[in-house]
């Protein structure tokens, strides 16, 4: 093992301190550092055990075995019984042997007296929630105006709705899911209720995951493998569901719009749902976090949808791409599972903030006010720390009343294998903590008491003890919840919101609430959907620091306005629409603050922060090098590093040595001031290096530094002048400083170098949807290109992710050549079906590639052997007969060619490839003169695909050759009717006519 003893870490820290004196001093970072706050109102304190949250969350077992097992763990904060207190809804999942002895839903009451302590009672039993199984998320609705709050619980299975009828202090639940005409059984993930078309109603959203059976698991339940360790295989190549949109009737029934509305034409693994008003029309939009996938954004249409007088009709728009939401800044689909939306910067809009796999950040979308977004992760500070974390659960919320957004962020990675490696990805991990100040984010989750390290999925967040400042419930997989009590957030001033809607639906989700303050405006919007899986308080709450309230502007989703003037503080208001609003009692401050900078609980410490005292290692810098890199794809970054570091200590001049050090500390930690520092050392040694200053522009672009990052691109360009990646970052370094016009040519440069490459013409999209710089034609066929361009991009990168999992598999290699042969990337698919070759010299597909790789190059000789190879290999093998064929047919060896076409079709499963094998057949058939088996072998073509045109063309010039012209007009005609344009089918009829 390669790990430093702490005399040799000392010396390479001293080295990277004395070289780094010979450039300018980089400012302070600005991310990845945790910052103590002079402010006292971040301080959290874990209470769920003594408040009486006794349960044990269940899914699967612990190794997690399949994909199934991981994702359950939905929490919802609602007053089911109406006194004004928050309860909690805790949902389960179970085990594929059958259900643990106490598992199940959790329902607990909010017993919590005024100034006393918090206190849960658990009232499951009575509830009547007794419908166990694969329970996965929650939502929360008044879903027939009555004035308490319904449940539905989304199942790998059957879902379930619960009309609430408690009465007389009694809480009770009854399931009407079959006859409210719900209930679909596929995988239900995160559901939430709004008023889609303000008829007052609320409706239901579904996001649905993926086709998944147990009885019948990928790699027929075999491992697969993250980060060189054993994991449950999936979701990519697991076909995913399409997500639900249920319309509610009134009747106390839903209809399935899901087609009709327009959302049922994409099937993408949904995992996060978020209505939002996007564009402030008073309609409310849907997002979709998608794992692996574009994100979606459907623009309520249902206004201009077409309806006649007193009807509607439901309509979304799917616009996501356009608007800047559905892809990172550098145009990756990445995998989204929790989210949420709020005004982070007080600009008055709504902004979206979705959380990602590790490895990777979680994105903030800021909102330009015109309905276009741009990726401001790294421009808000948010980009660093988050790299080695899964976050799932997200909360926007006020939690220090400074009257700034902050952060909460639930995280858990999902194969407990990780826990082979303690000092790599950790399996279990805290929760992050964002302070907001005035649009810059700080991560503090440690400093305010958030030390524990659980694999949390689900989590609310609300005034639970009703003091003023919001608290944190977290569902954690296969483990007890925790209750985060916020202790300092009501220190300053504030004032809450409980709205109910009449004749706008009852919860008033849709409201928008303005709070004017001096020269401050806050934006809030009644919201659902939210975190992950979960369901958070209903109310509407706002920090004041230490100002006042001019006013608050509320637009209620049925079209009304309501202006409150100076309004009490420190209290929640009850606002029925349209009356006088009714205060609740005035709250004073916490008396007392606990101590924030408490040492830690033994076994809480963050271990991806922990360096062992004593290691072996190596006298070899290049074997260190080796050694680090397998490290790093196993995702121990710490002892990456410390590899690596020992290396430069044994050769000071290895540039490789410290590029790949600062792609430890940029791609593994996020630590941007350690990589930018050791990369302007590199450069000292080599300035020529061009992966050295392209890595550094990308630093700097993470850190906001705009002009260094255009300065360190420019240079690797320049170094590089064929490289169409780094001009794509050039591009997106000049569009963040402003400069479009640059930014546009090195977007143009980079689609030329890079045709293949999807992500330019993303970029150079955005830039002219936002700024106008071309007509709406360009536009569109930009967008066009891309979408055309996207789906193999996404299939190179995906099998990148699986020759670094599997390298020593013959069929990693082989479909990333598929996938560069899709992109008619020649060379790279040729390289990578010689590499599997290498693994296995008998792999059929590998053999293949191979032959179509030789084939274009003119190669034919080589092509057969090789075709003739992979036969033998394996008969079956489909794609194989038509190709070689078509080399057959070329070199005039028809009766090879016929030969080769007959056994394709014997063999052929895929309907598609039938029409093209019949074709080619007859082609054969037809030059060796046997013109009534090339009539028949047309015929039978056309007959599975009657719009071939070229097909079609050809039996009419068999049919003339047979001296049948009318049958031959008969074909020459129907291809006009196909394409009028048809030069040769014109001339032929006129030909025929003469």
């Amino acid at each position: 093992m390669c790990v430093l003893r702490r005399p040799a870490l000392l010396a390479v820290l001293t080295l990277v301190m004395w070289t780094g004196c010979q450039q300018a001093p980089e400012p302070s970072p600005a991310e990845g550092t945790a910052v103590a706050s002079a402010n006292p109102g971040l301080r959290f304190t874990e209470i769920a055990a003594t408040s009486g949250l006794q349960h044990r969350h269940t899914s699967g077992t612990l190794e997690q075995r399949y994909i199934v097992e991981s994702i359950s763990g939905g929490v919802a904060l609602f007053d089911v019984n109406g006194d004004g207190r928050l309860d909690l809804f805790f949902v389960d999942g179970t085990r594929a042997e059958g259900a643990p002895e106490g598992g199940g839903h959790r329902l607990y009451l909010n017993e919590t007296d005024p100034g006393g302590s918090i206190a849960y009672r658990d009232v499951t039993a009575e509830s009547g929630i007794a419908h166990n199984g694969w329970g996965m998320g929650c939502a929360v609705g008044d879903i027939d105006n009555d004035g308490d709050p319904d449940l539905y619980i989304t199942y790998w299975g059957e879902d379930r709705l619960w009309r609430n009828d408690s009465a007389d202090d009694q809480i009770r639940f009854t399931d009407i899911t079959a006859s409210a005409g719900l209930g679909q059984t596929g995988w239900g993930t995160s559901a939430a209720f709004a008023d889609i078309d303000r008829d007052g109603l609320l409706d239901l959203y579904v996001t649905n995951y993926l086709e998944f059976d147990l009885q019948a698991p990928p790699a027929d339940g075999n491992w697969c493998h993250f980060k060189e360790v054993e994991s449950y295989c999936g979701p990519e190549g697991i076909p995913a569901q399409a997500d639900q949109l249920y319309h509610n009737q009134g009747d106390g029934q839903f209809e399935d719009i899901s087609k009709s509305s327009g959302i049922g034409a994409w099937s993408y693994p949904g995992l996060g749902i978020l209505f939002v008003d996007i564009e402030w029309d008073g309609d409310l939009d849907i997002y979709v976090a998608n794992d692996s996938e574009p994100n979606l954004l459907f623009r309520n249409d249902t206004a201009e949808a077409g309806a006649g007088p007193g009807e509607t009709i439901v309509k979304f728009t799917e616009i996501g791409t356009r608007l800047g939401v559905a892809y990172s800044e550098n145009g990756l689909a990445q995998a989204g599972m929790g989210l949420d939306g709020g005004d982070v910067d007080n600009d008055g809009d709504i902004d979206i903030y979705v959380t990602n796999f590790s490895d990777d950040v979680n994105t903030l979308y800021a909102n330009d006010g015109r309905g276009w977004f741009s990726d401001a992760t790294y421009a808000t500070g948010m980009g660093g720390v988050v790299r080695p974390f899964l976050g799932w659960s997200a909360a926007l919320e006020d939690l220090d009343n400074d009257g700034w957004l902050d952060l909460f962020v639930a995280n858990g990675h999902v194969y407990p294998a990780l826990q082979r490696f303690p000092a790599g990805l950790s399996y279990t991990q805290r929760n992050l903590l964002y302070r907001n100040q005035e649009g810059r984010f700080t991560e503090m989750g440690l400093e305010a008491g958030m030390q524990r390290a659980s694999s949390s999925r689900g989590a609310a967040i609300g005034d639970i003890d009703n003091d003023g400042d919001a608290d944190i419930v977290v569902a954690n997989l296969n483990d007890s919840p925790s209750l985060w009590r916020n202790d300092a957030g009501n220190v300053a001033d504030w004032i809450g919101l409980q709205l109910a809607g009449d004749p706008s639906n009852r919860d008033a989700i849709g409201a928008r609430v303005r709070l004017y303050a001096g020269d401050l405006v806050q934006t809030r919007q009644v919201q659902r959907g939210r975190g992950f899986e979960s369901q958070f308080d209903p109310r509407v709450r706002f920090g004041l620091g230490t100002t006042g309230v001019d006013s608050i502007r509320i637009d209620w989703p049925s079209g009304h306005q309501q202006t409150l003037q100076s309004p009490s503080t420190r209290r929640y208001l009850s606002i029925t629409e349209g009356d006088a609003p009714i205060a609740g009692p005035e709250v004073s401050p916490a008396a007392t603050i606990p101590d924030p900078l408490a040492p830690l609980a033994a076994g809480t410490q963050d271990r991806s922060t922990s360096i062992p005292d004593l290691f072996d290692l190596d006298d070899d810098a290049a074997a260190l090098s080796r050694q680090a890199g397998q490290l790093y794809r196993q995702g121990r970054y710490d002892e990456s590093r410390t590899c690596l570091e020992r290396a430069i200590e044994l050769d000071p001049q290895g540039v490789r040595s410290r590029i790949n050090l600062a792609m430890v500390h940029f791609s593994g930690t996020g630590d941007f001031h350690t990589a930018g520092t050791i990369l302007g050392q590199a450069l000292d040694i080599d300035p020529r290096r061009q992966e050295a200053h392209h890595l550094l522009g990308k630093v700097r672009l993470h850190q906001n530094r705009l002009a260094d990052a255009i300065a360190s691109l420019r240079k690797a360009t320049q170094l590089a002048p064929s490289s169409g990646e780094y001009q794509g970052w050039l591009g997106l370094a000049y569009q963040r400083q402003g400069d479009n016009t640059a930014a546009e040519t090195a977007y143009h440069a980079a689609a030329r170098l890079s045709p293949w490459d999807p992500r330019p013409l993303l970029n150079l999209g955005r830039l002219y949807e936002r700024t106008g710089l071309r007509d709406s034609a360009v536009v569109t066929r930009v967008f066009d290109t891309f979408e055309q361009l996207a789906p193999a991009q996404r299939r190179v990168d995906h099998y990148k992710r699986k020759l670094a999992e599997y390298p020593d598999h013959a069929a990693a290699p082989y479909l990333l050549g598929r996938a560069y042969e899709d992109q008619n990337r020649r060379q790279l698919a040729l390289a990578n079906y010689r590499q599997a070759l290498k693994l296995d010299a008998t792999y059929a597909p590998a053999l293949h590639g191979l032959g179509r790789m030789l084939q274009v190059r003119g190669r034919m000789e080589e092509a057969i052997s090789a075709y003739e190879q992979a036969r033998r290999q394996d008969p079956n093998l489909t794609g194989i007969d038509n190709d070689l064929g078509q080399i057959y047919h070329h070199q005039r060896r028809f009766e090879e060619a016929v030969n080769s076409y007959e056994h394709g079709l014997r063999i052929a499963e895929d309907r598609t490839s039938i029409p093209i094998l019949l074709a080619n057949l007859a082609m054969a058939h037809a030059m060796l003169g046997h013109l009534e088996l090339a009539e028949d072998a047309f015929e039978r073509s056309l007959e599975l695909h009657p719009d071939q045109v070229d097909t079609r063309d050809a039996l009419a010039q068999v049919l003339m050759a047979m001296s049948r012209p009318e049958d031959a007009a008969v074909h020459w005609q129907e291809i006009l009717r196909l394409q009028p344009g048809h030069v040769g089918a014109r001339q032929n009829l006129q030909r025929l006519r003469q």
